[in-house]
């Protein structure tokens, strides 16, 4: 009696009159009446000739707070519009997910935005940085806000375009001069200096940008139809700018027509009997930039070479705008073609193409890389160091970038010609190496010249804790104020990365034949077209 007095209050306080049943049939539960809870067939069921069938139906919390009811054991849903709005808490660094799935993750077919999809470089930003100086009288410079684009080049863009900022500066020390008396380069230099300002934060400064490169484009094509100023070095060099522009505007597909027209008027320039319309020192900037974008670009495509000759400078030194020597540049372009070779499938067992895996393997475990005269000698890091971020010399930073791009290209070839296993002993080696290598660059001396590694590195990696690390750096990169070419390439390489990352772990190890073991070329060629990575 007295239980029964107790449950009667209970439902007085709680104001209900509860008449469903909690283990009752999902039939009754749908049509909310209550069950008899008769099995298999409840007698409610079987009386209306019903299907009746039991089960575990999920309640969401989100379902039950758009009805205003209660959820679980907790107290009951408030009915004020207020309940709704949800207060973010800030959390120290973004938390990736990389993962999470979708349905296009478990389709065949790879489906990645082409290079118009991505999003405008104006959603990047940082604080502004102050300008240190106002330039002096310039003839091809007009007064006014070009003063101040000018000066952002001549202080920031120069100095983050090389690794070291000396007197082997091609954009300092060879476009500045050329572009005080050429309209055309001035143009482009305004426009760069206005991109990565509109990255930093001044978005009214794009269509200022836009304005200065369309203007380029203009004056190019009236002195490409005169054949008498067709080839020069102001063409040449505004060419070049126009290049690094698209490349530094989300990566355009249009930074690939550049080099070629570049290539074009290089080959112009040899055919004509006045080799003087274009200078050497022009000349062989010009020839080592697009080398390099080349070679690291066509390097994550598979595609045949645009430009075919090393330019004449000593092959084993390390150029500072590149981060390692030319001839390890040669090395990643040859294998890229024995690649290319490799999937033809008529090359793999023939002899010849053996041989020359066998001499590329050569040339990479015998590679020698030194310090350019320039740069000091002095080093304090002969292996990878875990602690050192700060203070690095310029020879440091050389160093450690070219190691990391030795060690890349070694990771890079047993991937492509050997298809490596991700778990292989040799590929988590070639790995961690590489890792180490990044540490004491990372984030202070992380640059456009970091990329092309970093993306090579990220393809293979298998622990989450380095995939994590490795979303730092390319988030780093994503800076312009650090690195300003590279950071219109990097939202296209992180999800290259990610979408391998999740294709290879839905994947079972035990079901891929061993044709299919070249993640290369299964799912990094078909994504990477006109990708930059350099």
């Amino acid at each position: 009696m007295c239980s029964e007095s107790s449950a009667i209050a209970a439902k007085q306080r709680s104001g209900r009159n509860v008449t469903h049943s909690r283990r009752g049939c999902l039939t009754c539960k749908r049509r909310k009446l209550r069950c008899p809870e008769n099995r298999p067939i409840c007698a409610r069921c079987w009386n209306d000739n019903r299907v009746c069938h039991y089960g575990i139906q999920l309640q969401w919390e989100d379902e039950s707070r758009s009805r205003g009811v209660k959820h679980g054991r907790s107290t009951r849903a408030a009915k004020h519009p207020g309940w709704e709005s949800w207060v973010q808490v800030p959390v120290r660094r973004r938390v990736e997910h990389f993962i999470n799935t979708t349905v296009s993750d478990l389709e065949d077919e790879i489906s990645i935005p082409s290079s118009g999809e991505w999003s405008p470089l104006l959603r990047r930003g940082s604080p502004t940085p102050s300008l240190l100086s106002w330039p002096r009288a310039i003839p091809t410079l007009q007064p006014g806000q070009d003063g101040l684009l000018f000066d952002y080049y001549l202080q920031r863009v120069c100095q983050n375009m090389t690794l070291v900022d000396d007197s082997s500066n091609a954009f300092r020390h060879i476009i500045l001069p050329i572009s005080l008396s050429s309209e055309s380069v001035m143009q482009m230099v305004l426009a760069l200096g206005a991109l990565t300002l509109t990255a930093a934060g001044q978005h009214d400064l794009y269509p200022v940008a836009l304005r200065h490169k369309h203007r380029t484009i203009q004056l190019l094509r009236h002195d490409i139809g005169q054949p008498e100023t067709a080839v020069s070095d102001y063409n040449l060099i505004a060419i070049l700018m126009l290049c690094v522009f698209e490349i530094s505007d989300s990566c355009q597909a249009s930074w690939s027509t550049h080099l070629c027209a570049a290539v074009d008027m290089l080959r112009l320039r040899m055919d004509a009997h006045d080799a003087s319309v274009i200078t050497p020192a022009v000349s062989t900037f010009v020839s080592k930039f697009f080398l390099v974008k080349d070679a690291l670009g066509r390097s994550a495509c598979g595609k045949r070479a645009k430009v075919k000759e090393l330019p004449p400078v000593h092959s084993d030194e390390i150029d500072p705008s590149v981060g390692c020597s030319y001839e390890l540049i040669g090395i990643i372009s040859s294998i890229t073609d024995l690649s290319r070779e490799m999937a033809t499938g008529g090359f793999v067992t023939s002899v010849s193409w053996s041989d020359k895996a066998a001499l590329v393997d050569h040339q990479l475990e015998s590679l020698t890389q030194r310090l350019p005269p320039c740069v000091s000698s002095h080093t304090s890091m002969d292996s990878p160091n875990l602690e050192v971020q700060a203070g690095l010399s310029p020879s440091d930073i050389l160093l450690c970038t070219s190691s990391l791009m030795h060690t890349a290209a070694k990771l890079y070839f047993i991937a492509t010609l050997r298809s490596a296993d991700p778990y292989a002993p040799r590929t988590q080696e070639l790995v961690s190496d590489a890792i180490q290598w990044i540490k004491p660059l990372s984030p202070m001396y992380l640059r456009s010249a970091h990329l092309w590694p970093l993306f090579v590195t990220a393809v293979y990696v298998t622990e989450d804790e380095d995939r994590l690390f490795l979303l730092d750096q390319f988030s780093v990169l994503e800076r312009q104020d650090i690195s300003i070419v590279a950071a219109g390439s990097v939202g296209r390489a992180r999800e290259i990365v990610e979408t391998v990352w999740k294709r290879r772990d839905l994947e079972l190890r035990s079901s891929v034949s061993a044709n299919e073991k070249n993640i290369w070329a299964r799912y990094v060629q078909p994504m990477s077209d006109e990708l930059s990575l350099g």
